[in-house]
């Protein structure tokens, strides 16, 4: 082979673009689209937080399917995914993915229609310490020394807004662990699949889109609250359709930059999605913790986040070597 596509340092350069691109959708862009979403929806909807949070979850899982189907047939893998559902195992597997997707999905939208963002960006910051932990405890992994560190510092802080809030009377901090917690096992159980990103969301949603259905026809209703896809605006529509590409594109880049860059590269840049929620929620929306103090615990993770990407270039620097 001759040409741009045969070059090492080209091929490495895509991948770095569709990185950022998958990185960047993350952190900025859809979460836009869920304020943009929130902005537009009629103000009687927005009031039922939760019947609106899970309907705009099942708008999201419905139009994924959508997508991906359109996708899986568009780029050839419709034999892949035929196959996938054919395997009992990798079904299986995804069906507990699709619920631990399920969960992770819908307590980010809860905290963007509480006006929290800058949680959910904390919440992943410490997915990578949790997939460290599990590794360690059901994989017989061992640590080494800074990784211990980050381990501590992130615990530590997780221990010191729990304090915290128990101490002013707020809450737990149970949106952060509940993405970390939710996100570091679905990578765990996703690790142990051989079914790619896509074709693997094309299963999860076609699991979880019955449920998705049953509850956009059935349980507007039962809690008394209007649907926004029934009275709210075109735009409202709109957005709530586009939840699917929203889902799915930035997956897809992320495929194409795995399938280019080296792990460590790719390890490096999951930091980008929530340093970028973190500062779009303080910076742009103005999200600040009820407490001042809480701030306290959030240095502590973010010391332990720290610590591990140290010893990421530390540990890449030596493999160079």
């Amino acid at each position: 082979m001759t040409g741009t596509a045969a070059d090492p340092a080209a091929v490495r350069t895509r991948g770095l673009m569709f990185g950022l691109a998958a990185y960047a959708w993350w952190a900025c862009v859809f979460p836009l689209h869920l304020k943009w979403l929130n902005a537009t929806a009629p103000a009687e909807v927005l009031a039922q937080r939760v019947p609106w949070s899970a309907e705009v979850l099942a708008h999201r899982i419905v139009w994924s399917l959508v997508f991906c189907l359109v996708l899986c047939a568009a780029t050839g893998r419709l034999r892949a995914l035929v196959a996938a559902l054919r395997d009992g195992r990798a079904v299986a597997r995804l069906a507990v993915c699709a619920v631990l997707v399920t969960i992770n999905w819908l307590v980010f939208i809860v905290a963007m229609a509480r006006g929290e963002l800058y949680r959910a960006g904390i919440g992943y910051f410490v997915t990578p310490i949790v997939q460290i932990l599990l590794g360690t405890l059901l994989l017989g992994e061992r640590l080494r020394p800074l990784q211990w560190w980050a381990v501590a510092l992130a615990s530590s802080g997780m221990l010191v807004l729990v304090g915290i809030g128990v101490a002013i009377g707020g809450e737990a901090p149970w949106i952060e662990a509940s993405l970390a917690g939710s996100f570091g096992v679905y990578g765990l159980l996703r690790k142990g699949s051989k079914v790619g990103p896509v074709v693997g969301l094309t299963v999860e949603t076609s699991v979880l889109t019955p449920v998705a259905l049953a509850w956009l026809c059935f349980a507007p209703g039962m809690f008394g609250a209007p649907v926004g896809f029934a009275v709210g605006g075109g735009t409202t529509v709109a957005l709530l359709i586009a939840t699917g590409v929203s889902t799915a594109l930035p997956l897809l880049c992320f495929a194409a930059a795995a399938a280019r860059l080296p792990l460590s590269t790719v390890g490096f840049l999951q930091f980008l999605a929530p340093t970028g929620q973190v500062l779009l929620g303080v910076l742009a929306f103005g999200e600040r913790p009820a407490d001042p103090s809480l701030w306290w615990g959030y240095a502590l993770v973010w010391a332990g986040v720290v610590a591990l990407i140290v010893e990421g270039a530390v540990r890449l620097r030596s493999r160079r070597r």
